[in-house]
């Protein structure tokens, strides 16, 4: 006996298809999954950059002509601890 009905499928079917069979769950995390690698390379961009932009600020002969910044200059301060630190 052969089946000569209409098969209607549920909407949660088609959603399934049509994202290559990811659930809803699977689509969230990869979502998640993209947005804190691209916060995480953001964040080593940023970095990297203004470790190298201290150096070659450091690092020029003419200070604020040369790159537009100005090098830090550290000072060193020393406080009278109690001798058991």
């Amino acid at each position: 006996m052969a089946f000569s009905g209409v098969v209607y499928p549920r909407e949660t079917l088609i959603d399934l298809v049509e994202n290559q069979f990811r659930s809803v769950a699977q689509r969230r995390h990869r979502q998640t999954m993209g947005a804190a690698w691209t916060a995480m390379a953001l964040s080593l961009l940023i970095s990297l950059t203004s470790s190298l932009l201290t150096v070659y600020c450091l690092l020029s002969t003419n200070g604020i002509k040369a790159t537009g910044f100005q090098p830090v200059r550290f000072s060193v301060m020393y406080y009278n601890l109690p001798s058991h630190f």
